[in-house]
């Protein structure tokens, strides 16, 4: 009688574990069929945004406005013309689409988001799209045609222009980044293919940008398993940049007084004035 109780029991745990290991099989062969992984990858589409923490004008202690330059050929920022997601995809696909507002590049002193520079999608793709005309010999009448070719912009980033507000709180202590807004800038050359110089293309407010970054991978060199979003890129400030501009009386950008190593050594210059700003506010 013991002994078959010691046989039945075995029965049930061989069955219960078979049937298991069978059930696991059959899961990560549908997983790979239907996500192409052996697992299915869903935490950052199921990311939300986290809001910021309330500020109060009364807690701002300090503030400096700064506009700053990501250019993508630098190494620490390849990650921004990775081939199979390139960052700009995320602000011109959603902005084609008309579920992401967009505002003209504006004038020098004037503001960046105002209602009355809102982009419709024909004024997108209309400054995506250009249309060059070359004339051409036709080789069996001799005369020359004229050839029109339309060019892409988007092929011709090069650098991403970031507004943000730096704010030391004085009820925490700590000195606060806030991204206002963001702007691709695209190389426009001639005729003949000289540079001319950097044309933005649309300036995208950052905060209706978030929802798409923070459900979007970023690849990660290291760790395939373990990417991060967009918006960890910019929260946890993963990207080389240089200051452009600093918020000033005349509202010059550094480049209007300085050139090649000077203009950035004035840049490292006021990354630093800011830095020893919150360091000299301490006591030891």
């Amino acid at each position: 009688m013991k002994y078959m109780k010691v046989l039945l029991i075995a029965g049930i745990l061989l069955f219960v574990f078979t049937g298991k290991s069978y059930a696991q099989v059959i899961d990560a062969k549908s997983s790979v069929l239907e996500e192409k992984y052996p697992y299915k990858r869903s935490i950052y589409k199921e990311r939300k945004v986290i809001p910021y923490e309330h500020l109060r004008e009364a807690d701002v202690f300090y503030e400096r406005i700064v506009w700053r330059d990501i250019f993508i050929k630098e190494k620490m920022n390849y990650i921004f013309n990775y081939p199979k997601h390139p960052f700009i995809d995320l602000l011109i696909v959603p902005a084609e689409k008309g579920e992401l507002t967009v505002y003209e590049v504006p004038l020098p002193k004037e503001e960046e988001f105002e209602d009355s520079r809102i982009l419709t999608v024909d004024q997108i793709l209309a400054k995506r799209y250009s249309d060059d005309t070359t004339e051409v010999m036709d080789p069996i009448t001799g005369e020359y045609v004229v050839e029109v070719a339309q060019t892409d912009v988007v092929e011709y980033i090069k650098k991403y222009r970031i507004k943000e507000h730096w704010i030391f709180d004085k009820q925490t202590s700590t000195m606060i980044v806030r991204i206002v807004g963001i702007c691709p800038y695209y190389e426009e050359t001639d005729v003949d293919g000289n540079f001319v110089g950097d044309v933005g293309l649309f300036w995208v407010f950052y905060p209706d940008l978030r929802p798409y970054l923070v459900n979007t991978e970023v690849y990660n060199r290291h760790n395939y398993a373990r990417h991060f979003s967009w918006d960890d890129i910019f929260e946890m400030r993963f990207f080389s940049s240089y200051i452009i501009k600093v918020d000033n009386v005349r509202d010059y950008e550094i480049g209007a007084s300085y050139n090649g190593i000077d203009a950035l050594l004035q840049s490292e210059r006021i990354r630093q004035e800011i830095f020893e700003f919150e360091h000299n506010l301490w006591s030891f």
